[in-house]
């Protein structure tokens, strides 16, 4: 697992003109509403986020 600060990566984006791009997968194996226990596949949730060298999101 990788962790940066706040301020380094503001720095960095602002440095390099960049904005950062960022994407949250949130998987669930199961459905817990399943009937007759068949289990229904449930899609992946995820959003995207873009960071920029404010550190706005």
């Amino acid at each position: 697992m990788l962790y940066v600060g706040s301020d380094f990566l503001k720095m960095l984006l602002k440095r390099l003109k960049r904005c950062l791009i960022v994407k949250v997968e949130i998987s669930r194996r199961e459905s817990s509403y399943a009937r007759d226990s068949e289990y229904l596949y449930v899609l992946p949730y995820y959003r995207l986020f873009v960071v920029d060298s404010k550190g706005h999101i």
